[in-house]
């Protein structure tokens, strides 16, 4: 039957092609992430290594060689490499997240508040709760020294999620995370990531300068008037993004502010209007960055972040308050926000778990969102570094993202299992054939069969009919027939479903056969 055409206009009803394509763009972009995830996981390994090998005084000249670059005398930047990746690289991967941020609450996951009130939530939670313990470990480890005001700096750390080692773990787990699961930490990890870099741009920006701060206030408006003006080249929205950023830096303010507005300020909508994704600028620019996001920057990042140095750990960097905090916080914090508030939200009846998800499968992802390398590592590069608690803190998120994802993978592989298929409802059975008369007894044939002398005794005919012996035909999957005797009662029809149970009714050694007339004894 033919459906009425909608009358809704083309960028408000989405195609079904359209959509389809933007679906496998997410897929794509969680196979990428988890490639990405285990890359770092490998960048980090050999980062480790080298910090704490006999080449760790070439690392550290390396990271702390400083680069200018200046055009003329109007703009002269002078950082370490170490700051040039934190600064200007990282602006990029902010970029990204903003656009991916786009693009869910346009046309994604974020677009109904119902059908992602519980994963929103749950990141917010899983915010706030990590953040609160952090403070209340390091007020509590603070001992005779009283509260340190630098130790404070570091409240945000635990709060991130770091979808790319995350998504490399929940790889590795295959077929004990549920497809839906997988979406539910997609969209957490995007609450995640704004809280961050909204936190980020607040209680980081210092020493803030007035003459740079109104430059980037005039190229904001710039990009804001290109996006009304819907202007759909990339080029005008590159040239004043980088100026953008040029101001944003001498500002005093983090990179995370020009990347975020960047990315907001690029449209959506193609020439088309919103079905059409493949003209869509902000499509264009998302699926451009992302292999140099995931193979590029960010394991530079973790490369340049990542040196933890063992040598010389003393018991009280062990149980400082920074890291216990950050690791009490990613452990413990993450996954009682994240668990609780969903709890709380199912059992309100205002969200329902994802489909095929159960309690314990739930609070292993919970447990995985304890991993927060990357974002905590950057939240951390810009609160301690340089400072007293830039080893301890590395040392925290190392260990808290570590811990959670053993620990939130032996939840998943070993408590809980996938949920079984739904069962079929039961096929009833066939009404059973009419009972033989008592003048035409019956006989089974397999006893015939095993008794030579008794098959003589009844004769080579009978012996040797092949509608006694033949199994039901299979030609036709959808009806299967069985013939009996003429004399045994009328044509038994019965549905696919029961071919099985005839066939070993037919075939049964033991069972008699109350289909086959019986002979009379002879004498």
């Amino acid at each position: 039957m033919n459906q009425p055409a909608s009358n809704a206009p083309a960028d408000l009803a989405p195609a079904s092609e359209p959509e389809s394509r933007l679906l496998g763009g997410v897929r794509k972009f969680m196979r990428m992430e988890s490639a990405s995830g285990i890359v770092l996981l490998g960048v980090l390994a050999v980062t480790v290594a080298v910090a704490n090998s006999p080449w760790s005084d070439i690392y550290n000249r390396v990271l702390d060689n400083e680069i200018t670059v200046q055009i003329e005398n109007v703009v002269k930047l002078e950082k370490p490499m170490v700051l040039w990746v934190n600064q200007g690289l990282m602006a990029v991967f902010f970029l990204l997240i903003a656009a991916e941020v786009k693009r869910e609450v346009i046309a994604g996951e974020l677009r109904s508040l119902s059908r992602v009130a519980a994963p929103v939530a749950a990141g917010l939670a899983g915010m706030a709760v990590p953040m609160g313990v952090y403070l209340l470990v390091t007020w509590m480890s603070s001992g005779a020294a009283g509260f340190d005001p630098l130790a404070w700096r570091g409240w945000p750390i635990p709060m991130a999620t770091d979808i790319a080692f995350t998504m490399g773990v929940v790889t590795l787990l295959g077929r004990h995370v549920p497809p839906a699961l997988k979406v539910f930490l997609m969209t957490l990890s995007i609450v995640d990531d704004i809280g961050s870099a909204l936190v980020i741009s607040i209680l980081y920006s210092t020493d803030l300068s007035t003459t740079s701060l109104s430059g980037a206030g005039a190229c904001l408006v710039v990009l804001l008037l290109l996006n009304l003006s819907r202007v759909k080249r990339l080029a005008p929205y590159v040239l004043v993004g980088v100026v953008f950023w040029v101001f944003v830096i001498n500002s005093g303010m983090t990179a995370t502010v020009a990347g975020m507005a960047m990315g907001l300020a690029i449209p959506f909508r193609g020439k088309g209007g919103a079905t059409d994704l493949e003209g869509s600028p902000l499509r264009r620019i998302e699926t451009s960055l992302h292999p140099w996001v995931a193979f590029l920057i960010l394991p530079l990042f973790v490369f340049g972040n990542g040196g933890i140095v063992f040598a010389g750990i003393t018991r009280a960097e062990l149980t400082s308050p920074v890291m216990l905090g950050v690791l009490l916080g990613m452990v413990l914090g993450k996954q009682a926000g994240v668990f609780a508030m969903t709890w709380a939200l199912v059992k309100l009846r205002i969200a329902k778990l994802p489909t095929g998800v159960g309690w314990r499968q739930l609070y292993g992802l919970s447990c995985l969102t304890g991993v927060g390398f990357t974002m905590s590592l950057f939240i951390g590069s810009v609160a301690f570094i340089p400072s007293p608690f830039e080893n301890d803190m590395r040392m925290g998120v190392l260990g808290g993202s570590l811990i959670s994802a053993v620990w939130g993978s032996i939840v998943l592989i070993f408590f809980a299992r996938p949920k079984a298929p739904a069962a079929a409802p039961a096929v009833p059975s066939p009404d059973p054939p009419p009972s033989p008369s008592p003048a035409a007894p019956t006989a089974e044939p397999e006893a015939m069969a095993e008794d030579a002398e008794d098959v003589e005794d009844v004769g080579d005919d009978r012996a040797e009919d092949p509608d006694l012996h033949a199994a039901p035909p299979r030609s036709e999957p959808a009806s299967v027939e069985v013939e009996v005797e003429p004399d045994a009662g009328e044509r038994l029809e019965v549905s696919h479903e029961a071919e099985d149970t005839i066939e070993d009714e037919l075939f049964d050694d033991t069972a008699p056969d109350d289909d086959a007339p019986r002979d009379k004894p002879s004498g």
